[in-house]
């Protein structure tokens, strides 16, 4: 798709520059797989993307992502507890800055106080990297314990 950015005014700037900026499509596919029973559920996803970032419509630069999660939660049985965690792994500009990896990961526990509400105490992490920079040095790096709620309507 062109991700909202196919106008007129964009149209006619590109066939005006020089050399003529061609126009990319974006695709994106994912792939998810899931499980559930007796109080657990684990699921594995993966997507890859082209072009999947406004800048890249009207550019005659090209770039693609992917990336891949893992994640899980058991319910204990006879209780309102349960335990949850979750690893994503994302390349996100594979052409334009190969060695940047994006890695991000939580787990904690919850507690569902009745059907529709449920309580966190979790960890956060998630960490952008240039692997090309030497010794490795994080760009960013988040960290975040707290409280969250679901509430289901």
């Amino acid at each position: 798709g062109d991700l909202g950015q196919d106008t007129e005014a964009k149209e006619a700037a590109a066939a005006a520059a020089t050399p003529v900026v061609a126009k990319n499509t974006a695709t994106r596919t994912n792939f998810l797989a899931d499980w559930k029973g007796m109080g657990l559920n684990v699921g594995f996803e993966y997507f890859t993307a082209k072009n999947f970032g406004s800048s890249f419509i009207f550019s005659n630069t090209t770039d693609s992502e992917d990336g891949y999660s893992v994640y899980g939660s058991y319910d204990f049985p006879d209780t309102a507890f349960g335990l949850y965690a979750r690893y994503d792994s994302v390349k996100p500009k594979k052409d334009v800055e190969p060695s940047l990896k994006d890695t991000y990961y939580n787990g904690g526990i919850e507690w569902h106080a009745d059907k529709n509400i449920t309580w966190a105490f979790g960890f956060k992490s998630d960490e952008l990297k240039d692997d090309s920079v030497s010794p490795a040095s994080p760009d960013l790096k988040t960290q975040e314990v707290g409280v969250w709620l679901q509430a289901k309507y």
